[in-house]
């Protein structure tokens, strides 16, 4: 329902996001981190998975065009 998802962190321990369409079959809505201080675009097909923890900042970029579905899962550590 967003149109895009601008560049943030997760308060999760762990994020893991599950392409459940490849990239392929829609316009944007492409997967965007910044890993050892450089922007990468995440190319994905589907099935395939990211695992980040919550130092990681990234972001998803408009749609243009198709649908993009995904599994997000957040792990959070309970302190006790």
């Amino acid at each position: 329902t967003r149109p895009w998802l601008g560049f943030h962190t997760d308060r999760s321990a762990v994020t893991i996001n599950v392409a459940l369409a490849p990239d392929a079959t829609h316009e944007g809505g492409r997967l965007h981190a910044v890993l050892g201080g450089e922007h990468r675009i995440v190319e994905r097909d589907e099935g395939e998975a990211t695992v980040h923890g919550d130092d990681v900042m990234h972001a998803v970029s408009a749609m243009r065009g198709g649908v993009r579905y995904s599994l997000v899962l957040l792990f959070f550590i309970k302190n006790e």
